[in-house]
């Protein structure tokens, strides 16, 4: 019998993944962990993902299916009642669904965290275009900044990704202060979203970054 994770997720190119992966106890009683597909789906609706993960097993000749972990879209229950019809199902599916932690931290600490919106914004703008990145280049050698990095756009559905975000932005914080002074287009397209990232915003990240890091550590874990 094997438990199954399945991870979905869209891409910074707005392409849809799906991962499946299969974990069980081995002869030696040691836990295995298996991806037995990773591909590019047409959407994350809960017929689409049924029907991947069905096609897998059937490849895979896996009939013993004890429990799906997947995270908390309400796609994911349409999905539940399509596989409550297999024949595979260990102890008739009672414990089928089983809801993923690693995603439940992710809306815990992202839950009207305004100053993250704000940061996301400007480092969307950043990105969006060769001469933004550009000018903001110029805008870090001018504020003699030492880190080599460049700010790194998170994938929203993913709290590693938007903490590295978070912590890559913290120190390039005087160069977002100097581009505010040098490009009014900036605080234009800022300003038809959240706002420009305020000095309030920049130490409110800048404080909780530790906190935060520990639910990083935590979804490492966790995934």
């Amino acid at each position: 019998r094997v438990c199954l994770t399945i991870d979905t997720w869209t891409s910074s190119q707005n392409l849809s993944y799906m991962c499946l992966t299969a974990h069980f106890i081995d002869n030696n009683w040691k836990l295995q962990k298996k991806v037995l597909n990773f591909c590019q789906v047409t959407s994350h609706t809960g017929k689409t993902m049924a029907k991947k993960v069905e096609h897998c097993l059937s490849i895979w000749a896996l009939n013993r299916v004890l429990t799906l972990t997947v995270d908390n879209a309400s796609s994911n229950d349409k999905s539940k009642k399509r596989l409550m019809s297999w024949n595979s199902l260990v102890m008739k599916g009672d414990y089928i669904h089983m809801r993923c932690c690693a995603h439940i931290l992710n809306l815990i600490v992202k839950e009207n965290i305004d100053a993250i919106l704000r940061i996301r914004g400007a480092v969307t703008y950043v990105r969006s275009y060769p001469s933004r990145l550009s000018k903001f280049k110029t805008c870090v050698e001018k504020q003699n900044i030492e880190y080599k990095g460049l700010v790194c756009l998170d994938v929203e559905t993913r709290w590693n990704s938007t903490y590295l975000m978070l912590e890559a932005a913290l120190k390039l914080n005087k160069a977002f202060e100097e581009l505010e002074m040098q490009d009014k287009k900036y605080i234009e397209e800022l300003e038809k979203v959240k706002g420009v990232p305020s000095y309030a915003n920049w130490e409110f990240v800048r404080a909780i970054l530790p906190f935060l890091k520990l639910f990083y550590d935590a979804t490492l874990r966790i995934g």
